[in-house]
């Protein structure tokens, strides 16, 4: 025991002298940087998808090779190890985000520490990867929603690696987005409009990024709308719904309808739980990109069914691609435990969004638990609809338009179904960094200029419809 003791603390006294000076950012290499070694050690970088794998190995020869990767401010994560090489995988990274990271690799009788190394994610370094991904495959699963489609995707990059990003697009319908498939190769696109037959092209996007040759075309309908009705194959039981301000934690669920033999027949729907002495608001909200909704004097009223224990404020907010938001409409039920219809009318905020220029992507319900008193509550909730249109697929003032490529180094080309009046770029902070006018149906965007990151593209055309895409500048 006293030797590990003494090995720990030669550890922790050669980590904190190290000094972190030095970061490059190539993709791999072999250096002595910042050691001790003689032969020094190799280390590498790749991307697949969204996943970063990062490779050490310590080239001199020691026993007991222990290496652990190391953040700037010294976070130290085990890596694992096959003889002197240590691996370790980050999941879900951001294209075009920086990176850093140093190994202090730990041996018998001693340790030492690279240096850190700056790392672009989904860089391939100096455009050396120039193979566009290969065997390109991409089926439906199962029946369309109202709002979406379920795809099962793969294909390989010049590695043989699965590539894990794909893009969608179809002109015709306003559809460009980007879509990452789960190990199995499993993903879902969103914002999908009611009784409408789509042709999506796809296409697979390796880590480089290159975009295949090759694409699919997969056509399909989707179904009747029938509103927000958590029914297992419909709209709203599969969203990512998250909670809020619940201490304890509120609790969401999707179950059996407590009263069928009222006004709501359908077999299932959303229950929310709140706890005594929560505070004094909770509820829960569908993640980003669930709905698509631009408000216009035929699609501004929402309604919902509710099923309460109390009596109490309930409120919708709705929330744009870049986090801005309005003050919830707050409506107060009169029945407990019966559904009761609620009716939201967002006719106030129609056009207050003229300095944004984009559409809501999610929403969230706030429900009062009484202020001063913390009670307990279940709430049951269904058949959420705006106008005689699901907000799962309004988008009434949309612009068509596509953008190619969305991950770029600089310039893409944008094209509409109709002259483009306006193109305007903002970062994530909401704050304008271009402007362009428009004369025609296709512009080139250029963001050379900008630092990489995530953009908002909202595309004005002449004839008043407007729409907001994502795009990341690597």
């Amino acid at each position: 025991m006293k030797k590990i003791t003494r090995f720990f603390l030669l550890a922790v006294a050669i980590a904190a002298s190290v000094s972190m000076a030095n970061a490059n950012t190539e993709c791999a290499g072999t250096s002595t940087a910042g050691s001790t070694f003689t032969l020094g050690y190799n280390y590498s970088f790749t991307t697949v998808g969204t996943d970063v794998t990062i490779t050490f190995e310590l080239l001199d020869q020691k026993v007991g090779v222990v290496p652990q990767l190391v953040t700037p401010t010294n976070v130290f994560t085990n890596m694992s190890v096959s003889g002197q090489k240590g691996t370790y995988t980050l999941h879900n990274q951001t294209i075009g985000t920086v990176i850093n990271y140093a190994c202090f690799f730990a041996f018998s009788g001693g340790a030492a520490r690279t240096v850190n190394y700056a790392y672009t994610v989904g860089n391939q370094c100096s455009g050396t990867d120039n193979v566009k991904p290969v065997m390109v495959s991409a089926v439906l699963v199962g029946t369309p929603t109202s709002a979406s489609a379920k795809l099962l995707l793969s294909a390989t990059d010049n590695i043989t690696n699965p590539v894990t990003l794909f893009q969608a697009t179809d002109a015709a319908n306003g559809i460009n987005a980007t879509l990452t498939a789960d190990a199995s190769g499993n993903a879902k696109i969103t914002g999908l409009k009611a009784t409408t037959t789509y042709n999506l092209k796809i296409q697979a996007i390796d880590g480089a990024p290159n975009f295949s040759d090759n694409s699919i075309i997969v056509t399909f309908t989707t179904g009747v709308d029938t509103g927000v009705d958590f029914e297992t194959s419909e709209t709203g039981a599969d969203w990512g719904w998250t909670t809020f301000e619940g201490v304890p934690q509120a609790n969401f669920e999707i179950t059996a309808n407590p009263s069928t033999t009222g006004i709501n027949t359908s077999a299932t729907c959303a229950k929310f739980t709140v706890q005594a002495g929560a505070g004094d608001w909770a509820g829960l909200q569908t993640a980003k990109g669930d709905i698509s909704l631009i408000l216009s004097s035929t699609n501004a009223v929402a309604k919902m069914m509710v099923y309460k224990s109390n009596i109490g404020k309930i409120g919708i907010k709705l929330s744009t691609l870049s986090d801005w938001a309005r003050d919830p409409i707050f409506v107060t039920n009169t029945k407990i435990n019966e559904w009761e219809e609620l009716t939201f009318d967002f006719t106030p905020y129609i056009g207050s969004f003229s300095d944004l220029h984009e559409a809501y992507d999610r929403f969230a319900i706030h429900f009062n638990t009484g202020p001063g008193t913390k009670v307990a509550s279940i709430n049951y909730i269904d058949n959420i609809i705006f106008g005689t249109r699901t907000t799962g697929i309004s988008e009434v003032q949309a612009a068509s338009f596509t953008m190619y490529p969305t991950f770029t180094k600089g310039k893409c080309v944008v094209s509409a179904d109709s002259e483009i009046a306006q193109i305007v770029v903002r970062n994530i902070m909401g704050q304008t960094v271009q402007t362009i006018s428009g004369k025609d149906s296709q512009a080139n965007l250029d963001l050379t200029s900008c630092a990489a990151g995530n953009y908002f593209v909202t595309v004005k055309l002449t004839n008043g419809k407007i729409g907001t895409q994502k795009i990341i500048r690597l």
